[in-house]
This record gives C-alpha cells, sequence and structure tokens, in this order.
C-alpha cells in the first residue's frame, strides 16, 4: 500500500468520525425543550390566567348584580307590606328603588360583557390546549427520533475510533505528523484525491512534477494552490 493510499484511507475515516462527531453535537444541542415549545406552553398559560381572571370578574359582578337584586325585592316588599307609612319615608324608598333598579342595570351589562369576556377566553384556551398538546405530541415524537438516533450513533463513532487506531499504528510517524498537521490548518481535510489531474479539495489543475509524482503514489505531493496532500484516483467512496 502506497503512502498516499495509508492516508487517504486515514482521511476517509476520520472524514466519516467528523460527520457523527457533528451530528451528535448537533443532537445533543435539539434534545430538551425547543424555543417553539416553550412558546406554545407560555400561550397556554396566558390562556389559562386570562380565563380565571374573566372567571373572578364575571363571580364578582354576578354578586353585585345578585345583591342589588336582594336589595330591591326588601325595598319591595317594604314599599307594599304597609311597614312604611310617613309619606316622605314612602317618596325616599321610591327614589332608592329607581337609584338601584338604575345600578342593577348598569351592573347586568356589565355581567354581559363579563359574560362575554369568559366565553372568548375558554375558547381561546380550548386552541391553546390543543396546539400544546399538538406541539408536545411532536416535540417527544421528534425528542425520541433524536435520542434513537444518537444511540445508532454511538456505537457506530467507537467502529470508526477502533479502525482508525489501526491505519494510524501503521503509518509512518512522519508521515502521520504531516497529515494531521496539514488536517488541522485545513478544516479536517488533509487529503484530497486527484481525479484527471484536478484536486478535489479546491477545485485546481495540477500540473507537471506534481501531477506525475502524485501519480506514482510513493512520495507525499502537497497541492500547490490548497496545500492538501494529494492521493491519484477516484477512490473517494467512504471505507466502511
Amino acid at each position: 500500500m502506497s503512502r498516499t493510499t495509508q492516508l487517504f484511507e486515514l482521511q476517509q475515516v476520520d472524514t466519516q468520525s467528523d460527520g457523527v462527531l457533528r451530528r451528535l453535537l448537533a443532537i445533543n444541542a435539539a434534545l430538551g425543550e425547543t424555543e417553539s415549545l416553550r412558546a406554545v406552553r407560555e400561550t397556554q398559560a396566558s390562556a389559562a390566567t386570562a380565563l380565571r381572571e374573566a372567571q373572578l370578574h364575571l363571580r364578582v359582578v354576578s354578586h353585585e348584580v345578585d345583591d342589588l337584586s336582594l336589595r330591591l325585592d326588601t325595598m319591595g316588599k317594604r314599599l307594599f307590606d304597609g311597614s312604611v307609612k310617613n309619606p316622605k319615608e314612602l317618596v325616599a324608598l321610591e327614589h332608592d328603588i329607581a337609584n338601584t333598579k338604575s345600578v342593577r342595570s348598569t351592573r347586568e351589562d356589565l355581567m354581559l360583557e363579563a359574560m362575554e369576556v369568559e366565553s372568548q377566553a375558554q375558547t381561546t384556551l380550548a386552541a391553546a390546549n390543543e396546539a400544546q398538546a399538538t406541539a408536545e405530541t411532536e416535540w417527544q415524537r421528534h425528542q425520541d427520533g433524536l435520542l434513537e438516533e444518537k444511540e445508532s450513533l454511538n456505537p457506530k463513532l467507537r467502529v470508526l475510533h477502533t479502525h482508525r487506531a489501526k491505519l494510524a499504528a501503521v503509518v509512518p510517524p512522519a508521515d502521520l505528523q504531516i497529515y494531521e498537521r496539514i488536517r488541522k490548518a485545513k478544516q479536517g481535510l488533509a487529503v484530497a484525491a486527484m481525479i484527471h489531474d484536478i484536486c478535489q479539495g479546491c477545485r485546481v489543475t495540477v500540473s507537471g512534477g506534481p501531477a506525475v509524482t502524485a501519480k506514482q503514489g510513493q512520495q507525499l505531493v502537497q497541492c500547490p494552490s490548497c496545500g492538501r496532500l494529494l492521493h491519484p484516483g477516484e477512490r473517494g467512496e467512504l471505507v466502511r
């Protein structure tokens, strides 16, 4: 096996490992509550609070109407049972009854408005509950999928690490040092295939001596353009 082939196979394994690691990091970041789920829950909580406030207001207004109705009943009985004899007291009582009826009418209007607000709040809460239930179900399904994927990636990563250790063990230390240095500098891609004299790392044509030497595969040749190690041929498929 040529020097470049050794490093090319090592690169393939490292590329797979990097991809798995990136996906695992993405999964870890996606696990837990999402902003959209929190927003749905906040909307439901706000709707529930609004309904409680509407119900409380309705109870208060309803009690006021009930109290006024009770007061009117009491005054009406006094007006007609003959217990009030003094004409001035009768006039005052009739005046109180008229004022109380006016106040009760105003409170009844407020009660009707409060009933409408409560009804709307109930409708809003029902919609919010349904939206939250749907969001919770979808979120849980997504979370379960992420956890299942994570469980499948961890053993795959272990296999790749084991395979990498075996490949690296047979690479000359000097070549491995060069590989690691370039890989660090080139965002993880140290070895690029050269197909039809074109570096697949930077898509620039490699000509002259570097191209000829790279095709022989016995020396490490860096792309004159991007500095990556060149591996001749079309062996771009990932090592399994």
